[in-house]
């Protein structure tokens, strides 16, 4: 039962870091900061606020080290899908 619910939510946080990465494309760029830089941390941050972490402790394990990078990878490649298709 606990695999289900893990699969579940990797799966929910993995489609809502790209539409998430989606939305920020689609608003003009006007920091200093480059988008694949500053648009992956930005959508680790909303989707750690809004759908939280794979994990029910408050104690680091190595599921969340698993979490934030794949967080920031998902959205570096649809960034860089992106860029490719356009």
């Amino acid at each position: 039962m606990l695999v289900i619910y893990t699969m579940n939510n990797i799966t929910n946080t993995v489609s809502f870091s790209i539409l998430t990465t989606i939305l920020f494309l689609m608003i003009p760029n006007k920091s200093n900061f480059p988008k694949e830089i500053i648009i992956p941390i930005l959508v680790a941050g909303i989707t750690k606020y809004s759908l939280g972490d794979w994990d029910k402790k408050f104690k680091w394990t190595k599921l969340d080290i698993l979490y934030w990078i794949t967080i920031l990878a998902v959205s570096f490649l649809t960034i860089y899908i992106r860029n490719k298709l356009i």
